[in-house]
């Protein structure tokens, strides 16, 4: 990458995204390591930070936006989104 920390683009003048850590991908934008309850996310070449699943424990998430701490009661799954039978 050889932008700046926070900005991106090929004339690296374009701003990573909201709740981006230091640097994000020069091509997509995708951020390397995002804020608190948000995780790196790229959806059709363009990258954000994407918030933790909202049933998620304290709203926390891994790099790959599964729970880092389990679901909160009521909810199963690696990103909580499924309901409890």
């Amino acid at each position: 990458n050889g932008c700046k920390v926070g900005v991106h683009g090929a004339d690296c003048d374009k701003p990573c995204p909201d709740h981006t850590v230091e640097r994000c991908d020069q091509g997509t934008g995708k951020p390397v390591a995002c804020e608190s309850k948000f995780f790196p996310f790229e959806k059709d070449g363009v990258g954000s930070c994407a918030a933790c699943p909202e049933h998620c424990r304290g709203q926390t998430c891994d790099a790959t936006g599964k729970c880092a701490n389990g679901c909160v009661v009521g909810y199963i799954g690696e990103k909580c989104d499924g309901k409890c039978p």
